[in-house]
């Protein structure tokens, strides 16, 4: 949101970046929830997969995951601070924290599905509730312009995902600003029984740099547009460095382990799960996803 001279605000280029890699952010939001976004099994369940993730979801975790070499952090006095997002990411999954567990296991009735107005506003989260994006995609399919049925799920999901179009809540910093805050933090993840201990004692550090703003040095914002338009796996390995490498080699080797022949059918979200038992650590969706890029490419040598 702020920078000094020879930097740029995260904020200011996001929307940017976000439009280079949205092509292959629907193709891996695709392999996530299935090609045929609503069919192939019981609507409803697949629309609750849908509203884990969607396209721009991606697009930012992909954006600040390929900008992470150069990414900084500037204080509101204009210091700037490398900083090491690779825990950050560990401990605070962009991945954990959907509209989905709201949307579907909340109580409560009330327009946001307990999530506090400003928070929902403010984030850009989608907006449409379930039923009424289910029922509106099954009309679009015997009414479509000019009474020809609209049969393409992703056509419609992005158009519909143009207003408002995240399902996640960043647990570390908000959007737009791509300042740090620990507000979606303290409103769920603290109270999840599910968070780590390590999560908790770094929340504690992070907390004296709330209001730090995310930014890259000018000379560096090209070079991160190049990262964005890699889409294979080697080439996302590549970006990420020989730090991550036994982190996928250990998730191809879970996932071969415990989903030999099975693992393009088996659910995502229940796939990540068997993973992180079976390896008794936490693991992101972009993780699992790299690693299911790599099974289908060995696969297919």
């Amino acid at each position: 949101m702020f920078a000094p001279e020879k930097y740029t605000p995260l904020s200011v280029l996001m929307s940017d970046f976000i439009r280079v890699i949205h092509p292959y952010a629907i193709e891996l939001a695709k392999d996530f929830i299935g090609e045929d976004g609503l069919g192939g099994i019981i609507p409803e369940r697949r629309l609750e997969v849908f509203y884990i993730l969607s396209p721009h979801d991606v697009a930012e975790s992909e954006t600040i995951i390929r900008a992470s070499k150069f990414l900084r952090l500037c204080s509101p006095t204009g210091q700037i601070l490398k900083f090491d997002l690779w825990t950050l990411l560990e401990c605070f999954s962009m991945e954990l924290l959907s509209i989905n567990s709201h949307y579907f296991e909340n109580s409560r009735q009330d327009s946001t599905w307990g999530i506090p107005d400003d928070v929902f506003e403010a984030y850009n989260l989608f907006d449409v509730p379930p039923a009424d994006f289910l029922r509106q995609y099954k009309e679009s399919l015997t009414e479509g312009r000019g009474g020809e049925g609209q049969n393409d799920f992703w056509t419609f999901a992005v158009e519909k995902l143009k207003h408002r179009s995240f399902h996640q809540l960043p647990q570390w910093f908000e959007r737009p600003g791509y300042t740090i805050t620990l507000e979606t933090w303290r409103l769920f993840g603290e109270q999840d029984s599910r968070t780590s201990s390590l999560a908790r004692h770094i929340a504690k550090r992070l907390a004296a740099l709330e209001g730090y703003s995310m930014c890259l040095p000018d000379d560096k914002i090209d070079a991160v547009k190049d990262r964005l338009r890699e889409k294979g796996p080697e080439e996302a390995l590549a970006i990420r460095g020989p730090g991550r490498t036994p982190i996928i080699n250990d998730v191809v080797q879970a996932v071969r382990k415990l989903h030999p022949h099975d693992f393009e059918d088996i659910n995502r979200k229940v796939l990540l799960q068997n993973v992180q038992n079976e390896l008794g650590r936490s693991v992101s969706r972009t993780t699992l996803y790299d690693a299911l890029a790599l099974l289908r490419n060995r696969s297919e040598k």
